[in-house]
């Protein structure tokens, strides 16, 4: 008939049309600290550092960064024992000390520690998994956390990489 279609265009075409859906759509949707992270990283590494610190200026705990370029990026906040201590050693720049400093000296249950594994923030799908671990307990992102936990894990590590990011800036 002459103005219809051919048949296959037809019947290709809603064919076309969902592999376009699904192929626009993204595999996983992109974490929070992702770019917080990446950002991050890049700072530091352009800077030369391996380490970076601060203090909330909200709830007055203390978050630092170890870096390991290509590796990682291992991240504490807490409450500290003796905050006059790591005051001085901010106010010196002195963030790998602050950094070891907050891993043993914390106010006992207040300690986040986050294994960012790719320094790109938290994923469910990172090899080697990324982790997770707060006064509750630990938990490794290898698909067996249990629903939610990413997102709140996510959630937290966003806020502090912003209180380091101030910093880098």
């Amino acid at each position: 008939m002459p103005g219809t279609p051919p048949l296959v265009s037809r019947c290709t075409l809603p064919f076309v049309l969902a592999g376009s859906v699904l192929l626009s759509a993204p595999a996983s949707a992109q974490s929070a600290s992702s770019a917080l992270a990446q950002d991050l990283a890049g700072r530091l590494q352009a800077a030369g550092l391996d380490a970076i610190a601060a203090k909330d200026p909200e709830s007055g705990r203390y978050a630092a960064v170890l870096f390991l370029p290509g590796v990682q990026m291992l991240v504490v906040s807490a409450e500290y024992s003796a905050p006059a201590v790591l005051d001085e050693l901010l106010a010196s720049e002195n963030y790998r000390d602050v950094y070891v400093n907050l891993n043993s000296g914390f106010v006992p249950g207040t300690r986040i520690f986050i294994e960012d594994r790719a320094s790109d923030g938290l994923r469910e799908d990172a090899t080697p998994p990324d982790a997770f671990q707060n006064g509750t307990g630990r938990t490794v992102f290898d698909g067996s956390a249990e629903d939610g936990a990413l997102e709140e894990a996510d959630a937290e590590y966003a806020r502090i990489l912003e209180i380091l990011a101030s910093v880098a800036r």
